[in-house]
């Protein structure tokens, strides 16, 4: 690929050692269009599109306790998919996705073990 001031600029592949590989358009030095895996420093792996330097298009993350969000993402959110989002607050929630909310499914409290349904959006 292409470089300006020594950072990747422009249309280009980058393949790691690892085998991981991420090909489009980059600016400063990053993704910034296109597709590709990308590892991030706790070991979460995300497969997908990237747009304007954030996850867009198809995707999957992968955590590395063996956690899923796969579907279509938009802005960097899972827009519309299923999976299994653990917020900071120990609050665990498993079902689908839409419009980048969580729509139908099971949010748990890991402290608590109280369980929430949610059905069209709500609780």
């Amino acid at each position: 690929g292409e470089f300006v001031e020594g950072k990747r600029h422009g249309q280009g592949e980058m393949t790691y050692p690892d085998g991981r590989t991420l090909k489009g358009e980059y600016q400063a030095n990053q993704i910034w269009n296109g597709t590709g895996a990308l590892l991030l420093h706790d070991g979460t792996s995300y497969e997908g599109k990237f747009r304007d330097g954030k996850f867009n298009g198809q995707g999957k993350f992968i955590y590395p306790d063996g956690r899923l969000l796969e579907g279509e993402f938009r802005e960097g959110r899972l827009w519309i998919g299923t999976g299994v989002l653990i917020r900071r607050n120990g609050i665990e929630y498993e079902g689908e996705f839409r419009e980048g909310k969580l729509w139908s499914g099971v949010s748990r409290d890991t402290s608590s073990l109280a369980e929430t349904r949610w059905v069209g959006g709500r609780m």
